[in-house]
């Protein structure tokens, strides 16, 4: 396990629910934290939620 995982570098839309802005991280960010603040109206999201994530990952 010590070379790195391509999939880790991946990008992943994560989707506020409140306003709807959505916001490219990559899976090892996501997986490393939990919240993420929206930067289009502060709200806290949880990273962990399905509901948060694009199902898109190439835009």
């Amino acid at each position: 396990m010590g070379k790195d995982n391509p999939s880790e570098n991946a990008e992943i839309g994560v989707i506020c629910p409140a306003c709807g802005h959505e916001e490219k991280k990559r899976v090892a960010w996501v997986r490393k934290h939990v919240q993420l603040e929206c930067v289009n109206c502060g709200f806290i999201i949880d990273t962990e939620s399905r509901n948060s994530r694009s199902p898109h990952s190439r835009h």
